[in-house]
Order: structure tokens, then sequence, then C-alpha cells
């Protein structure tokens, strides 16, 4: 079946729901099943479940507080700024190892999808931009509302920005197109509502990474089938010819 694996995502994470309601599988990581990335052993634990299950996309969604712009106001304090320092100072580490992950997914040629808040300062981590500037990458902005993300107190924007080694991820892309006034994210309970995926938001990536798992078993069965093949055709090469496309092969 067509897979993904989600780093830091929650118990019931609507990704994979979407994904196995459509006949995939899903593979959770979080804190509920120890997958916590800043242990070691939670770390090492990721990395097993990785390199065992080979997921069709690897979907990063790290936590983002640390690094929002509602942490100007917290450190206006000495002892605020410091307290926010910290945040950030794990927030860099936790980014770190799940590149670590972005670039074993990469390596093994199968896709990486993130996703952040569209202005979240994490976004600017070095390793986090390293990463993106070394491979082949596309990129879908996504506001929340678009896809139906609201509280009892009326629709949330919430924009994101979401990027990826697949060309599909521009089917996520959606922007507001709302008439009626939006609710801030922050306060109450709207925080907690806004940090879950809407239910047509994951249905999409579902169907996105169907896509992704779809064309690369066409890549394989197009090297297996290719109907050009001619051994005729190796009679015009020398022994020494013969050998070194040989050895190019092994």
């Amino acid at each position: 079946p067509f897979k993904v694996m989600e780093i830091c995502c929650e118990e019931n994470s609507g990704i994979t729901k979407a994904v196995e309601a459509l006949g995939g599988k899903g593979i959770r990581c979080g804190l509920f099943n120890g997958c916590d990335l800043n242990k070691n052993a939670g770390f090492n634990k990721v990395v097993k479940m990785l390199r065992d299950e080979k997921p069709d996309l690897l979907w990063i969604s790290l936590p983002c507080g640390p690094t929002s712009n509602i942490q100007e106001l917290n450190m206006l304090t000495p002892e605020g700024f410091n307290k926010v320092q910290e945040k950030v100072r794990k927030s860099k580490r936790l980014a770190a190892r799940a590149v670590h992950l972005m670039e074993m997914q990469v390596a093994e040629q199968r896709d990486v999808g993130q996703e952040w808040p569209r202005y979240n300062k994490a976004w600017q981590f070095k390793s986090i931009q390293n990463f993106w500037k070394h491979v082949t990458t596309y990129e879908a902005a996504v506001d929340g509302c678009a896809y139906g993300l609201r509280t009892d107190e009326g629709l949330m924007k919430k924009p994101g920005r979401v990027k990826c080694t697949s060309k599909n991820i521009w089917q996520l892309q959606r922007l507001c197109t709302c008439e009626e006034p939006h609710v801030p994210c922050e306060g109450g309970n709207r925080t907690r509502a806004s940090a879950l995926y809407p239910k047509a938001m994951c249905q999409q990536v579902a169907r996105i990474v169907k896509k992704i798992h779809e064309e690369q078993e066409q890549q394989v069965f197009a090297a297996q089938d290719s109907s050009d093949n001619d051994p005729e055709c190796l009679k015009q090469f020398t022994d020494q010819e013969l050998m070194r496309v040989a050895r190019e092969l092994m």
C-alpha cells in the first residue's frame, strides 16, 4: 500500500486517517508512542521505523510555538527573553534531528514534505535552509480557512507553507477567498484547534501521497518493461566495452 509517515503528530492525526480511508497505510510518530526526537531513544526508534516502513512521503510538522511571532511579547523582560531563547535552542536541536530523517528519506529517493506556519521564524534555521537548498523543492501556500478551519467563534485563516520534494504538492495550494471575518488563532481553545489540520486538507494530502506512490510504481515498471531492449545491439561492442558497461551496472 501507499504509505505516509508523520513526524511529531497526534495520536489521532488526520492525515493517517485520510490515507487509511483510501486504502493506504499511515505511520504515526509522536510523544504518545515514545517517538520523542529530543531523546536519543525516541530518535533512534523513529530512524528504525523509517528504515523499516519506507514511506512514500515523510511528513514533518514540528512544533512552531517557540518561534512564532507571539514570542516577541514574551521577550520584553530579561527573564522572558532567556526563557524564549532556551525554547528556540531546543527547537533548533529538534529541527536538526528532523533534517537527519529528511536526508535519510531523500537518500532512498523518496519524498519529504514539511509544514509550518508561513511566517514562522523556524524557516530561517540554518539546518532547514541548507536541506531545502540542496534538493529539488516545490512549495504550496495553504490558508486554513480555505479548507474549512474554524471554531465555534468563526473561521481561522492560519497561513501555512508546505515545502516538498514532489511537484504533486502544488495540488494542496488553496488560498483564502472568504468574505466573512476571521478570528485569531491565539487564545482559549483556538490555539489547540488551529494546530489540527482540517479534514478536507488531510484528504487532499492523502490523495497526493497516493499519486506519489503511483508515479513511483510507473517509473519502476517502465524500467522493467522497456520495449527498446535489443540484445543484438551488444554485438557491436568490444569485450572491453562490455566489461566496462557491466561494471557500471553492478
